[in-house]
């Protein structure tokens, strides 16, 4: 079970997102004290931007990490509602079954790291057809590999003008020292960190 938990700074104005992990004691000393003992790691500063905790009526809370500035305007907006999230980059999954491909907004995440369906569900949602590609979303018009420190986006042909929506999208979604586009000829590609 992984566990997050946020304090906040009431004086200074920030927050702290730390992971915990249980530990077991075998000893009499820790069954006194409770039993467990969690450890409580901070994760970097520079990591998180935003930290959102989504609470859906008969489901368990579910923690959401950098979400981009758009979606949380939206949320605090109420223009969006968030049945079914899906972008899960801490805390714990509801315990219903994985959307279908015919669900709301049709994605439909894959086996990968977190990351990498974070980045396939960023290019799902650009909004609008890509103009120069017969794909249906932004997602068809390129190739998404996971990578050990990066994810990678690879055209899958010259995108033309359906290169700046996607280029929007990641830097919005992931910032812009967080994705990077590199030119490399018939190798060029986004970088995801």
């Amino acid at each position: 079970m992984r566990l997050i938990r946020i304090t906040w700074d009431r004086d200074v104005g920030t927050f702290t997102v730390e992971t915990g992990e249980p530990v077991e004691h075998e000893n009499a000393e820790s069954e006194e004290n409770g039993g467990d003992e969690i450890i409580w790691t901070p994760k970097l500063q520079n990591v998180v931007e935003s930290v959102v905790l989504v609470l859906c009526p008969d489901r368990r809370p579910i923690y959401v990490e950098n979400l981009p500035s758009p979606w949380i305007e939206k949320l605090f907006k109420s223009e969006v509602f968030i049945d079914s999230p899906q972008v899960f980059l801490g805390g714990f999954r509801p315990s219903t079954p994985s959307p279908s491909p015919e669900g709301v907004d049709g994605f439909v995440a894959i086996s990968g790291s977190e990351k990498f369906n974070s980045v396939r569900k960023c290019l799902h949602m650009i909004e609008g057809e890509p103009a120069f590609s017969r794909a249906k979303t932004y997602l068809g018009c390129v190739d998404v590999e996971d990578g050990d420190d990066y994810v990678k986006v690879t055209p899958k042909k010259f995108l033309e003008e359906d290169w700046r929506p996607i280029n929007k999208g990641l830097e919005e979604a992931f910032g812009k020292q967080g994705s990077r586009w590199t030119t490399d000829g018939r190798k060029s590609h986004w970088k995801v960190l």
